[in-house]
């Protein structure tokens, strides 16, 4: 009886099967959760960590840089923290958290108007925000 090449390969499939699960990576919700409790903790390598790869499994997603920002600017390194709520207002433009904490980074590099620019946009937006959650209640 000749056995066919499948047989030889199921047992390295079942294998694979068994291990990959073991192998996948965190979600993107996941590692910013994990950032933000290592921030708490006053442990910001392990949150930068956390966020890098939460930039790394959605790099498409604002949330990651924006919390790696807002890291950098626990650690002050600003102009660092300054590209990376840019990046992050680059892909999400209403992320007010974003506007309001890159207009702190640059306020702390002394540009003043770019941070009352940035400041700006974000009453604008936080207050746009208000107003569709209070529509919303009356919809509701």
């Amino acid at each position: 009886m000749k056995l066919s090449p499948l047989w030889r390969t199921g047992p390295v499939l079942l294998a694979l099967l068994l291990i990959l699960p073991q192998c996948s990576s965190k979600s993107r919700d996941e590692y910013i959760a994990e950032g933000l409790v290592h921030l708490e903790a006053n442990d910001t390598q392990e949150a930068r960590r956390a966020f890098r790869q939460a930039i790394q499994a959605d790099p498409k997603h604002a949330d990651g840089y924006y919390h790696l920002g807002s890291v950098l600017n626990v650690l002050k390194h600003y102009e660092k923290a300054v590209e990376q709520f840019q990046v992050a207002i680059r892909l999400d433009p209403t992320h007010f958290d974003a506007h309001f904490s890159l207009g702190y980074a640059l306020e702390q590099l002394g540009d003043k108007e770019g941070a009352e620019k940035e400041y700006a946009v974000f009453h604008r937006l936080n207050k746009m925000s208000k107003q569709l959650e209070q529509k919303r209640q009356k919809s509701g």
